[in-house]
Parts: structure tokens; C-alpha cells; sequence
């Protein structure tokens, strides 16, 4: 687990915010530390601070990280101060310590009692003094702190069954190559939109090697400080926690959403309370007719922020609808008690997304339940597969229009 440990500059910053003077030398910004000790020529360890007397001059100043109200000269990372005395340094500074470990205990104790992620971005809130909020690899909300919801929900969300960041907010970013690389970073980093004056403090959710989705903090209320940053890191590592514990459930009994609806699709068997804990999160019942979409990119490849783009839409065009990512295609399942629309109505609002992003798709008849679910996948599967045979200007076709064929 990564710990709360304050760096040099943490320590700098907290300490200049309570009024004091201080003057830092830095040769490693990344060590942190356990805690602080007084020296008095014990043993000394790399990940603890020591605080040394003007009397003590065989200190290793070039070696261990110190504080002192006396000039020491050294290499090692250490803070001069003025107008103190050791004793209200070796106070604040143990206030600091103090501080910290109540953060991380507070998170930590979110994650023991298996809180909801919405409460771990309250609580992120609080402590870094800014909206925090989380969403999923296809831009789906998955938590937000209230004071976000508050500042940019109007702006920022759209109204849908799940709220999502609408492509009006990314769609800038798709051609972008430094948006492209945020991807790749597995720490906290600064973001700076375009033409905006708001930074974003991110981190990337990973399982793995797998991306799952990104932290973020908008810098709204103050300005970033150098704990932010691993606090953020922080709290995302724990967000990923608690994502395995409610994927697997508390007792591993329990499939993920994506691994229920991909053995439906497959025919194969489905354990009874693994299907009833997906038909209650869609709040659809068991008979409830279905028409199923499949839908993939005309050209041999794509970038990953497209995909992430046309999932977005999806969300938006189809509210409601349970929507998976397969191998290079995207799967689509509309409830037909829920999406009241008919065929036509469904083609004309797939055609422009068809249009946008170049792609074939194939739509199947209605199905009678999920448990026929595996046919309406299989009628959408032929009629796309016709679409790439024919690859002529008819880009979406129906199950009823080649099942002939």
C-alpha cells in the first residue's frame, strides 16, 4: 500500500502555511518520512528526520535528511529555520506527522468497512480542499464529490440513466497528442485544458495492466499543494480496492457486470444469483424484450481515445442500455420496455454516430428475455459480418434483411 509519508516538500509547504521561516535545501524531492527524532548520536536511518542541536557537529550532514535552527552545512535534505526554537519545531513538525496519519487512517478505514466510492470522494474532498470525482474507461461517472456535482454537474453532465462526461467536453482531445499520452502515466500528474484556466490534479485507475478509469481533482477552491499529489495517488489506489472487493463480492461468489453479460451473450449457463444482481443494478425484469446492437470500425485501426469517444455517445444516444466492449466491437443490449422507440428510430439515431466514426452495424430482431439474449447477439453478429461483405453505402443492417443470405 502506498503510505501517506511526507516528503522535504511537504513538510516545507505545511510549515510555511503555520508561520514558519524556513529554508529548504533539496538533492532528493521524492524520499519520505516515518517520523522525527531528536539526535543524540543513535543510530540513524534513512526514513526518518533528525533534529539537530547547534551543539552537534559530527552529525553526517551530507548523509541523513535533518532540521535545525542553526546553519548546518550539508549535501542531505534538510530545512534551516529562524526564529525558532527546538522545541516549537520539534512540536509543529510532529503536529504534521500527526496530521498525516489521521488522513490515512481515515482513508483506510473507508476501505475496511467497505465503504462506496462516492464516500471516499466526500472524504478526498474534505481533505484536499477541491471537488474530487471519479469516472470509469468509458467516461461514466462512477463517484463525485457533492461540491463538484454542485460547481460543474450543469456543465459538465449530461441527463441520462448514468451520468457520463458528454463529448462536448472531450471531443476536443481526440486528435490530441498530449491528452493521448495521459494515458500512459501510472502517478499523479497536472492537467491543463486548452484555452481553460482550470488545472486538473488526475491519477489513471489500474488493475494491472489494465486501465479502468481516473481520479481527478478539480482545482476550483485553492491552489494545488505537494501532499495533493499523493493524496491523489492515494485515494486512487484505494478507489481500485474497493472496485475488486464489489466486482468479486465480499465472499468471491459474484461475477463482474461485463463477465455475467458476456456469458448471456455466449448461451452459456448463468448462475441464478449472479443474473438477478445484474437484472436489479438495470432495474429490467427477466421477460423484458431486448434488441441487441453490434457495432465495429470500418478501418483496421483505431485510437483509444475514439473508442472512448463513441462509448460516450452511446451512453448518450442510448440511456438505459447496458452497453460492453468486446474484441474491437461494441455491443449494445436496449430494452424495449424502457427505450420506447421503434426500429427506424434506432437506425436514425445510429446512422449519424455510423457517419462520424466510420463504422458498420448489425441489428438484431427482438428477443423474449435475457435468457434469449445469446440469439439477438448472434442475428446482430450475421448482420454485421453482411454489412463487411458487402461494404457498400449501406452501412447499418438488420438481422431480417440478409438472415436469407
Amino acid at each position: 500500500l502506498i503510505r501517506l509519508l511526507p516528503t522535504m516538500p511537504m513538510l516545507e509547504d505545511s510549515l510555511t502555511r503555520a508561520g514558519f521561516m524556513c529554508r529548504m535545501h533539496l538533492s532528493d524531492p521524492k524520499q519520505s518520512y516515518r517520523g522525527i527524532r531528536l539526535y543524540h548520536h543513535q543510530q540513524l536511518q534513512k526514513d526518518v528526520l533528525y533534529l539537530v542541536q547547534p551543539s552537534e557537529r559530527d552529525f553526517p550532514f551530507d548523509t541523513y535528511s535533518y532540521l535545525s535552527a542553526y546553519p548546518h552545512p550539508g549535501q542531505a535534505n534538510h530545512l534551516i529555520f529562524q526564529g525558532h526554537s527546538d522545541a516549537q519545531i520539534l512540536d509543529q513538525v510532529l503536529e504534521i506527522f500527526s496530521l498525516f496519519q489521521n488522513w490515512e487512517d481515515s482513508i483506510d478505514l473507508l476501505v475496511y468497512r467497505n465503504a462506496s466510492l462516492q464516500e471516499l470522494c466526500e472524504l478526498g474532498s474534505r481533505l484536499l480542499g477541491n471537488p474530487v470525482f471519479i469516472h470509469d474507461d468509458w467516461f461514466v461517472m462512477m463517484a463525485m464529490s457533492k461540491d463538484y456535482a454542485e460547481a460543474m454537474a450543469p456543465e459538465y453532465l449530461m441527463s441520462s440513466n448514468r451520468a457520463f462526461v458528454p463529448r462536448a467536453v472531450v471531443e476536443d482531445f481526440q486528435n490530441d497528442n498530449e491528452y493521448l499520452e495521459t494515458y500512459s502515466h501510472h502517478d499523479a500528474q497536472l492537467w491543463s485544458p486548452p484555452g481553460k484556466n482550470q488545472d486538473t490534479l488526475y491519477v489513471n485507475l489500474w488493475d494491472g495492466p489494465m486501465y479502468k478509469g481516473r481520479l481527478l481533482i478539480a482545482k476550483i477552491n485553492r491552489d494545488f499543494r505537494p501532499q495533493d499529489y499523493l493524496l491523489a495517488e492515494i485515494l486512487t489506489q484505494r478507489s481500485v480496492q474497493l472496485l475488486r472487493r464489489k466486482q468479486l463480492g465480499e465472499e468471491g461468489s459474484h461475477q463482474n457486470m461485463d463477465n455475467i453479460v458476456f456469458d448471456l451473450l455466449q448461451g452459456m449457463q448463468t448462475d441464478a444469483s449472479d443474473l438477478s444482481l445484474l437484472l436489479n443494478m438495470l432495474h429490467w425484469q427477466k421477460t423484458d424484450p431486448l434488441l441487441c446492437l453490434r457495432i465495429k470500425t470500418q478501418q483496421q485501426n483505431s485510437s483509444t481515445m475514439t473508442v472512448h469517444l463513441l462509448h460516450s455517445d452511446l451512453f448518450r444516444v442510448f440511456p438505459g442500455s447496458y452497453i460492453l466492449l468486446g474484441s474491437h466491437e461494441q455491443c449494445v443490449i436496449i430494452n424495449l420496455n424502457t427505450f420506447h422507440s421503434s426500429y427506424e428510430h434506432i437506425h436514425y439515431q445510429l446512422s449519424p454516430l455510423c457517419r462520424d466514426y466510420c463504422l458498420y452495424a448489425g441489428i438484431s430482431t427482438p428477443v423474449s428475455g435475457i435468457q434469449e439474449l445469446h440469439i439477438g447477439y448472434y442475428q446482430a453478429g450475421a448482420a454485421l459480418d453482411h454489412a463487411f461483405r458487402q461494404r457498400n453505402e449501406k452501412w447499418i443492417v438488420s438481422f431480417t434483411e440478409c438472415a436469407l443470405q
